[in-house]
């Protein structure tokens, strides 16, 4: 059997059973006695096919499916309307635009077909349940196979579902994909109904309208986008690089080196918006994304910008600061210590990567980035204003 072959064999549940009847003892010795009514002549091979067939012959192995971490399934399905379909081909859209090598498959109600992005997407359209004159069975039945079949022949990681209900078509094709899959629901709220059926590792989230009236509104949220970059890959960890060039050239090779040899080194991916501060693995932040404010990123990596440290504490991401040779004005200095003194961020003066590896190990680990969250509260919104104000004085009484 060949690897093509038990890809399509193996989608759907109908035909794992079939499979397994073929294969069962039972089956093959029924067919040995068939043949043998059929010409008689093979009855008297019976002794010597029969253990051949049936003892010494193994039946051919299911060769698993090698999943893709750049191959996603994104669906939405719409019981009324094209809003959650719309959506998805949106989601689909922007995650591409994040990284062109994604491989996109889309199972939509939408009525239309994406044309202009031939050989970008797949598409792949159904009709909605209840606009169909057969049963809800019926249109289950189709989509389990639909879906299995997308899931199958892309090798898919993740499967992205949009909608209100978690339909027995959409289980019933993930209870057959590949053990390692993931699914990921976005709704519009906390609706787990049926998620218990599917054996799959799974996860939910809350689909969040966007409120900014800017020439993007009509995008998917910024919230939404953000929440969901990490759905493109296996890894759990995104950090954001906020280098300028001056502070990359200072800190590229440890940077390199500290990400490799860290404990979740293999876990982290890093971020920018700038497109001159990459480091080898780093990925685009889509523009039109206010790299700061925006929500996703389990921890920042930035150099000693005044702007940068002035908004650590507003900012609810932990930050490892990376020292450079630019010189601060005493108000900052005095922030950049307290953010230090109170564990509220992590301060590296010199590019060595064993103390690179440190901070980056304490910043992967989830108990670590709480304390530095809570520690970054302590220091509280008015320190950058105490701080500010005692220099004053200090400029005032002694002379600076």
């Amino acid at each position: 059997m060949s690897r093509m072959n038990a890809k399509t064999q193996f989608a759907t549940h109908e035909s794992k059973e079939l499979q397994r009847i073929r294969t069962s003892f039972s089956f093959r010795l029924a067919v040995l006695l068939a043949d043998a009514f059929k010409n008689p002549l093979k009855f008297f091979l019976l002794p010597f096919t029969i253990p051949r067939e049936l003892i010494f012959r193994k039946p051919e192995k299911y060769v698993p499916v090698e999943l893709n971490s750049q191959s996603i399934v994104v669906v939405g399905v719409d019981t009324r309307g094209t809003l959650w379909s719309e959506r998805a081909i949106k989601l689909a859209i922007e995650l591409q635009r994040f990284d062109s090598d994604l491989r996109i498959s889309l199972l939509t109600t939408s009525d239309e077909i994406l044309k202009d992005r031939v050989g970008k997407l797949l598409h792949y359209r159904i009709p909605r349940p209840r606009s169909v004159d057969s049963s809800r069975r019926d249109w289950n039945f189709i989509c389990e196979r639909l879906l299995s079949t997308v899931i199958h022949l892309q090798e898919a990681s993740r499967v992205i579902f949009l909608g209100e209900y978690l339909y027995s078509g959409i289980r019933h094709s993930l209870n057959s994909a590949p053990a390692n899959i993931h699914l990921h629901w976005i709704n519009s709220g906390h609706n787990n109904l049926a998620l218990d059926k599917v054996s799959v590792n799974s996860s939910t989230s809350v689909f969040e309208e966007s409120t900014n009236s800017s020439a993007y509104e009509s995008e998917i949220s910024e919230l939404t986008i953000q929440d969901h970059l990490n759905l493109r890959l296996d890894r759990t960890i995104l950090a954001h690089l906020q280098l300028s060039s001056s502070a990359l050239n200072i800190w590229e090779n440890p940077l390199e080196e500290s990400l490799e040899r860290s404990k979740a080194g293999n876990r982290i991916v890093t971020a920018s918006h700038k497109k001159f501060a990459f480091l080898s693995d780093t990925i685009d932040i889509p523009r039109h994304l206010d790299p700061f404010s925006t929500p996703g990123f389990n921890f920042r990596i930035i150099e000693d910008e005044p702007d940068l440290i002035s908004q650590i504490n507003q900012d609810r991401i932990p930050s490892l600061v990376l020292r450079t040779e630019r010189e601060l004005d005493k108000v900052t200095l005095k922030i950049l210590e307290e953010l230090e003194r109170l564990g509220a961020a992590i301060v590296l003066r010199k590019p060595q990567t064993i103390t690179l590896i440190d901070a980056i190990d304490t910043l992967s680990d989830l108990e670590s980035r709480k304390i530095m969250i809570t520690n970054r509260v302590k220091t509280s919104s008015t320190v950058a204003e105490e701080i500010s104000w005692i220099a004053s004085m200090h400029s005032l009484v002694v002379g600076s």
